[in-house]
């Protein structure tokens, strides 16, 4: 399995090494940086344990692809290495990131993981009026058994960028174009082929200015899916193109005080003709404030259609929300609470059950975080988190219970 051998447990090992000296190279404490000429080099560390109530994320009893479902129990540790490198100039910002998260169970060594990502973003500004936004992404990851379709923990490759332009013919008008693209390959026995493609996007937009630091905005984007091999999929054919449309507002009083919502329409053409079309709306809210009590407070939530993650499926829709709030109750010692719930919506019944899968979700989160110095926190989570899919075998249902605890530093 990925991430276990000896070659896996190397590499890890040297990733951990480089990091500590980078650690222990930083000049300044506070800043948590390393100068470098012109770039400013941020290296981060978390190191978590956690108790799981139920590893498998299944129902007793309930039949899953390898059997009859046992609930157990264990301790895993997450060890999470980072590094960024700035380029904090006026006209030319860069930040390049490495992201490790390697997990390490006590018992169950199936569940064991190395994910490794490298992200790029770039602004820069060449001409005036005119500004040009680079992103990019690597990663070799993983789907958790909550996400992955047959409950299991599927790996993968996904590489991802885009570019966009925005030029700004006065200061109330941005006019904006760009162009993105997605891949997806996963690992393993096949059994995640039918999932596996390119995502080639084109957008179009405009932004207008209200009123002092309140914006409107105008989006339209056309995505085309390209199946890797149709003959793994069970319905066959499912390439298609989707066209998105929607506005809304954001605005930005302050750090603190800043957010956007959005609302509009989808609609998913098939290549297979015999597929039809699907549409619907979408939203998205995004909302930060902070409370006279110096309470801080994030809402997000949306709705939005996707690519399958279930053979059979040509699309499935997402629902939901999360409710984040941050109390200080001393100095040094702040109070989380998170709620966040949602549904994913499935359309089509290929194998005949007589029950459409529609999967509710709610978790809720409580802890405590300790900063005894600027560049190091501490903190305990408990976390129970419930999915009731409502599938003809309980398939998908399970409850779970998670404490965590753990040390971040310079994060």
């Amino acid at each position: 399995m990925k991430g276990i051998g000896r070659s896996g447990i190397t590499t890890k090992v040297f990733i951990l090494l480089i990091h500590v000296m980078f650690l222990f190279a930083v000049q300044d404490p506070s800043r948590a940086e390393i100068s470098l000429g012109p770039f400013e080099l941020h290296p981060y560390l978390q190191v978590s344990e956690s108790y799981e109530e139920n590893t498998f994320r299944c129902k007793e009893g309930a039949p899953t692809s390898s059997g009859i479902c046992v609930e157990e129990s264990d301790f895993h540790t997450l060890l999470i290495p980072g590094l960024q490198i700035r380029l904090p100039e006026e006209d030319h910002q860069l930040l390049i990131e490495y992201r490790g998260d390697f997990a390490y169970y006590t018992d169950f060594k199936s569940e064991n993981y190395d994910d490794n990502e490298v992200s790029i973003d770039y602004k820069g500004s060449f001409i005036p009026r005119l500004d040009l936004f680079v992103k990019g992404h690597f990663l070799d990851g993983h789907d958790s058994r909550e996400v992955s379709p047959l409950r299991e923990i599927d790996f993968f490759t996904s590489l991802g960028g885009n570019v966009e332009l925005l030029y700004s013919p006065t200061e109330k008008i941005g006019l904006r174009g760009g162009f993105e693209y997605f891949y997806l390959d996963h690992f393993a026995d096949g059994r995640n082929d039918f999932r596996d493609r390119s995502d080639f996007i084109y957008s179009l937009g405009a932004i207008l200015e209200l009123i002092s630091e309140v914006e409107a905005l105008i989006d339209y984007s056309f995505a085309r899916a390209i199946y890797n091999d149709q003959g793994q999929s069970i319905i066959g054919n499912i390439n298609n193109k989707t066209h998105r449309v929607s506005s809304g507002i954001q605005w930005k009083l302050s750090d603190e005080v800043h957010g956007s919502i959005t609302g509009g329409y989808a609609l998913k053409d098939f290549e297979d003709a015999a597929k039809g079309e699907f549409d619907t709306a979408i939203f998205s809210a995004r909302i930060a404030y902070r409370l006279p009590t110096e309470t801080r407070v994030n809402l997000r939530g949306g709705r939005e259609l996707k690519e399958p993650n279930l053979d059979g499926q040509g699309f499935y829709i997402t629902t939901g929300g999360a409710l984040d709030l941050v109390h200080p109750i001393l100095p040094e010692l702040e109070g989380t609470l998170s709620f966040s719930g949602g549904r994913e919506s499935y359309y089509q019944d290929p194998m005949a059950t007589g029950r459409i899968r529609k999967e509710n979700t709610y978790r809720i989160q409580a802890g405590l975080d300790y900063t005894p110095f600027p560049w190091m926190v501490a903190g305990v989570a408990y976390a129970f988190s419930n999915t009731d899919s409502g599938w003809f075998s309980n398939q998908f249902d399970y409850l779970n219970h998670v404490v965590t605890v753990r040390v971040a530093v310079f994060n």
